[in-house]
């Protein structure tokens, strides 16, 4: 899982990650697998967090006083 990480962080930062320094970016993620249909932030909670996708794809919408959805980001 660590590995996708590591692989973005080198290839998008044109840097070489020590061992050492890897392990300190790791320590900062926590893996959490989430289901389809699950939410990342339920409404009302706070964002204390950002997301990572290793595989798979993530959306984030609101939803108008119609009720209608408006993605504003996508995740992949």
């Amino acid at each position: 899982m660590h590995e996708a990480l590591r692989k973005y962080v080198e290839e998008y930062s044109s840097m070489s990650l020590t061992d050492k320094e890897f392990e300190i970016v790791r320590q900062a993620f926590t893996f959490k697998k989430l289901r389809k249909k699950q939410y990342f932030l339920q409404e009302g909670d706070v964002a204390k967090q950002m997301a990572f996708i290793i595989k798979g794809a993530m959306r984030m919408y609101i939803v108008n006083d119609k009720g209608h959805e408006t993605i504003i980001q996508f995740g992949i």
